[in-house]
């Protein structure tokens, strides 16, 4: 992460005493900003409990690949599976996918859409619950779950199209609801939301 200083600059008419305030207050940010930052997260929340050795991994939404690196910081490749569904990898990320599917080839990495969900995400969920459904009664699973996940994957009820859910995210979206309130509808049409992952992974 860039200091916070690299980005704002500083103001050369400001006075001394301000300027200085001004840096602190950077500084802090600056801090904040590192303290909160996902795979730093995970990495020290994982460590901080054995590593998770052998438990399969579940990682959704827009932080899932910088939550999976603090994983894979924490724990290393070995052994690891499970399955990832995060946005389009930026140019930055893509590196550390190709490797994580040249080294972990029983973790499944798939990309969804954000805040409409893709077309194909029926197929990405369908995926998702046969994986969930292989996990026996000794195994573990460690889920890491971020905004944006409820868009991300999707299988719907029988009998609802991804057109429709589009068609009605998008209603909802225009309608300036609560992320609370759209996610309660989004469970209606839905097999995963509302604890239908956790009941396939049960």
């Amino acid at each position: 992460m860039r200091p916070l200083l690299s980005v704002i600059g500083t103001d050369p008419r400001l006075s001394e005493r301000a300027a200085s305030r001004r840096k602190r207050a950077a500084e802090i940010v600056s801090r904040v900003l590192a303290g909160i930052e996902p795979s730093a997260l995970v990495e020290r929340a994982v460590e901080s409990r054995g590593g998770y050795p052998g438990a399969a991994v579940f990682a959704f939404g827009k932080a899932a690949l910088p939550m999976l690196r603090g994983l894979v910081d924490a724990r290393g490749v070995e052994g690891l599976r499970g399955f990832v569904v995060a946005p389009e990898a930026p140019a930055v990320e893509r590196p550390f996918v190709d490797e994580l599917r040249r080294v972990a080839p029983k973790l499944r990495v798939r990309f969804g859409t954000h805040p409409l969900p893709a077309l194909d995400a029926p197929q990405t969920g369908a995926e998702l619950v046969a994986f969930a459904r292989t996990l026996g009664a000794g195994d573990q699973a460690l889920c890491l779950v971020s905004g944006g996940a409820s868009a991300l994957m999707e299988l719907p009820q029988p009998g609802v199209t991804m057109e429709e859910i589009r068609r009605q995210t998008r209603s909802l979206l225009r309608a300036d609801l609560s992320i609370t309130e759209v996610n309660r509808r989004r469970r209606e049409w839905s097999q995963l939301k509302g604890g239908g992952l956790g009941r396939a992974i049960q």
